[in-house]
């Protein structure tokens, strides 16, 4: 019995292999916010990646936009500004939380990688 569960093991990891489909990871560059901006708490602004370099199959086209604190050092994982969107589309509005303090931050742009924008400052 044990035998042949050794033989057919190679033959079962063999087909896996072969059936798996391959999957491309995307991590599109930010280009909107860039560094500097200013966005005033309440307004509704628009995040922008660059999608030039996206491979024909993406493994999770599905999008996700987040503030990080840069002061705190932390992803506001709770709030996201924007969820549930095409990451091939390139561009999201979002509406600027009324409920952060005022201060420097990023996005972050998540699908199946992830990737911060430069530094930018919300305002009262």
């Amino acid at each position: 019995m044990r035998f042949s569960t050794l033989a057919f093991a190679p033959i079962a990891l063999l087909a896996a292999a072969v059936s798996a489909k391959p999957t491309s990871v995307f991590v599109p560059p930010v280009t909107a916010p860039v560094a500097n901006d200013v966005w005033a708490k309440g307004s509704v602004q628009t995040v922008k990646w660059d999608i030039s370099g996206a491979p024909s199959e993406v493994s999770n086209p599905v999008g996700s936009i987040f503030l990080r604190d840069v002061e705190k050092e932390r992803i506001l994982l709770d709030s996201p500004l924007a969820d549930g969107f095409d990451i091939l589309n390139g561009a999201q509005d979002v509406t600027v939380p009324t409920d952060v303090p005022a201060g420097p931050y990023q996005v972050v742009l998540i699908g199946n990688s992830g990737n911060w924008s430069p530094v930018f400052d919300i305002v009262d």
